[in-house]
C-alpha cells in the first residue's frame, strides 16, 4: 500500500508536468530547468525512500504484538547447537527472541539457542534500478553536457528544456538498465546469519538480524563521500556583466579569447563539490571537502565607428579542512540526516579581464588592455544539508553552501568606460548531492 501511494502521488505529479503549457521564455527557463532536474533526480528516489521507510515502519509494529503478529513471508532455516534444524515461516523479533510459524503454530526461539540462521529474501530491484538511475544521470551530464572551455563543470545552455529532458531520459534508462543487470551479481537471494564465535560477534549479529527482521533501516557508516552538484548564484561575472550593460553592451556567455572558442553554459554547476568525512560519533563528521568555485565566463560586445569587446573570466577551487554537527539528529525520523558544517581553507583564484578596442575609420587602430589576478588565498565555507538515505550505503541530498573569499582590487578599465572594482571571489550554491557510505 505504501508503494502504491508513493508512485500514485509521482504519476499524478508528473502528468501535472506533462499538461502545463511549457514556454521558452529566457525569464523562466531556468526555473523549469531546475524542475525537470528535481523531478528526474528527487522525486523518483523520494517516493522509494518513502514507500520503503512506511513498509519499515509497518515491519516495527508487526512485531510488538503476542502471537498474533503479521507473518513477513520469509522462508527461513534454523540451525540449533544441538544439530538438528527447524524450518518455516519467519513472524518476528521480540529482544533476544526469533519468532518462527511451523506448522501454523508460533515458536519462540532463543539466541543463545542458535548457530546459523538463513532468511530466503527477494531480490529488491528497486533499489538498484534507483540507484542505475541517479548515477547514469549524473555521469551522463558531466561526461556529455560540460559547456565548452568555461570554468569548471558547468552545464551547457541549449536554450530547451525539452533537449535536457530527453538526454536526461536516456542517460536515466541507461543508468536504469544497468542497475538492473547488476543487481543478479550483487543483490542475494537469501540472508545469512552466523552465530558462532566470541559473545561480541553473536552480539553484534543479532543486531544485524533485528535490523534485517524490522525492515532496511540505514546504518550509521564510518566514512561518507559526497559529490554535489547546484545552481550557482555567479558573483564576479553578474558584477561585470551588470556593468557592461549599463554602458550598452551586448552580453552572452560564449565567444572567443585568444582563439579559444567557448560554449554559453548555464549556472548548474556539475561538479560543486567533493566531500570526504569520516563519523565520530552521534553529532559529528570531519573531513576535507573540494570546492569548484569558477563562474561562467562572459563576453560583451559594443559595435560603431569600430568594435569594443570586453571577456571576463574566473576559474577557482578552495580546499577545506571541514566539520559537520547534526544538531536533530534525535528529532528527525531514521533514514533522514540533517546537518550543518562550516570548513576553512585556501582557495586559488585566477581571474582575468580583458579589453580590446579597434577603431577602422579613418584608420585602423586597436587598443589592449588586460588584468590578471592569479593568488592563493585564505577561504571558508559554511553549508547545510538534508540527506535521505535510500539505502544504508546510498543517500540523495539538498545541499546549500556559501564561500567566503576576501576582496580584490581590480583596476578601471577605460577602453570600456568601466571603474575599479573591490570583487568577492565567493559566491554562493543550491543544489543536490550524493552520498555513498562506507
Amino acid at each position: 500500500m505504501a508503494k502504491e501511494t508513493s508512485y500514485t502521488f509521482l504519476f499524478t505529479f508528473i502528468i501535472d508536468c506533462i499538461k502545463m503549457k511549457w514556454t521558452f521564455d529566457k525569464g523562466v527557463k531556468m526555473r523549469k530547468l531546475l524542475c525537470l532536474i528535481f523531478i528526474v533526480t528527487l522525486l523518483v528516489p523520494v517516493g522509494e525512500f518513502t514507500a520503503l521507510r512506511a513498509e519499515s515502519i509497518s515491519k516495527q509494529e508487526s512485531v510488538q504484538g503476542e502471537t498474533t503478529l503479521d507473518v513477513l513471508f520469509n522462508v527461513v532455516l534454523i540451525y540449533l547447537k544441538d544439530g538438528s534444524r527447524l524450518s518455516g515461516l519467519l513472524v518476528g523479533i521480540e529482544g533476544d527472541v526469533l519468532i518462527v510459524r511451523i506448522g501454523g503454530k508460533d515458536e519462540r526461539i532463543q539466541s543463545r539457542n542458535i548457530t546459523k540462521i538463513i532468511i530466503k529474501r527477494e531480490k529488491k530491484l528497486s533499489r538498484y534500478v534507483v540507484s542505475g538511475m541517479l548515477l547514469g544521470i549524473y555521469v551522463g551530464n558531466l561526461a556529455l553536457l560540460r559547456a565548452k572551455n568555461q570554468p569548471t563543470f558547468y552545464m551547457e545552455d541549449k536554450g530547451s528544456e525539452l533537449w535536457l529532458l530527453m538526454w536526461n531520459a536516456i542517460f536515466a534508462a541507461a543508468g536504469g538498465g544497468l542497475g538492473i543487470l547488476g543487481s543478479s551479481a550483487l543483490e542475494k537471494g537469501e540472508e545469512v546469519f552466523d552465530f558462532t564465535g566470541n559473545m561480541d560477534k553473536r552480539y553484534r549479529e543479532w543486531e544485524r538480524l533485528h535490523r534485517f527482521v524490522i525492515g532496511d533501516i540505514p546504518v550509521q557508516k564510518k566514512i561518507h563521500f559526497r559529490i554535489q552538484a547546484g545552481k550557482v548564484f555567479p558573483r564576479v561575472s553578474n558584477r561585470y556583466r551588470d556593468l557592461l550593460i549599463d554602458n550598452d553592451y551586448y552580453v552572452s556567455r560564449y565567444g572567443w579569447l585568444d582563439n579559444q572558442e567557448w560554449e554559453e553554459a548555464s549556472d548548474i554547476n556539475l561538479l560543486r563539490k567533493v566531500q570526504l568525512t569520516y563519523f565520530l560519533n552521534n553529532f559529528i563528521e570531519v573531513g576535507v571537502a573540494s570546492v569548484w568555485l569558477g563562474e561562467p565566463s562572459i563576453q560583451g560586445n559594443k559595435w560603431g565607428y569600430g568594435g569594443e569587446h570586453i571577456w571576463q573570466k574566473l576559474a577557482a577551487n578552495g580546499l577545506y579542512a571541514v566539520g559537520a554537527f547534526k544538531p536533530f539528529s534525535k528529532g528527525v525520523p531514521k533514514g533522514i540526516s540533517w546537518e550543518f558544517g562550516a570548513g576553512a581553507g585556501a582557495a586559488i583564484i585566477n581571474f582575468n579581464l580583458t579589453a580590446r578596442s579597434t577603431t577602422w575609420y579613418p584608420t585602423t587602430t586597436e587598443e589592449t588592455f588586460e588584468h590578471s589576478i592569479s593568488k592563493t588565498l585564505f577561504s571558508g565555507i559554511v553549508f547545510t544539508e538534508l540527506s535521505f538515505y535510500l539505502y544504508d550505503s546510498l543517500s540523495l541530498g539538498l545541499i546549500a553552501d556559501y564561500t567566503y573569499i576576501p576582496e580584490q582590487e581590480v583596476p578601471a578599465v577605460p577602453l570600456a568606460n568601466l571603474s575599479a572594482q573591490r570583487l568577492r571571489f565567493g559566491n554562493s550554491n543550491i543544489g543536490i548531492s550524493l552520498g555513498f557510505h562506507f
